[in-house]
């Protein structure tokens, strides 16, 4: 017998520069595992900033991360699809 382990979902936190885990972060989301190199952005409440984006990219394409895809619902209706690759 043997066992496989595979990641569901996480949390990503984006925090300020000299911000370390622990401290205050200012965006947060989770994430979703689609396949090993693909995720989906759930709970997004507000729109991720160009240098949140960065740091977000950054922080999966280390993971080994290829595709990131988000849906986020607006409050007037509209839906927001984004896909990013590597």
């Amino acid at each position: 017998m043997h066992g496989h382990f595979e990641p569901i979902s996480g949390v990503l936190r984006i925090f300020e520069d000299g911000k370390e885990y622990g401290d205050e972060y200012v965006w947060c989301v989770t994430v979703k595992f689609l396949t090993r190199t693909k995720v989906e952005l759930c709970g997004i409440i507000k729109a991720p900033t160009p240098s949140m984006w960065k740091a977000i990219r950054t922080t999966l394409w280390n993971m080994n991360i290829d595709t990131v895809v988000m849906e986020r619902k607006l409050s007037d209706g509209t839906i927001v699809k984004k896909e990013i690759q590597r």
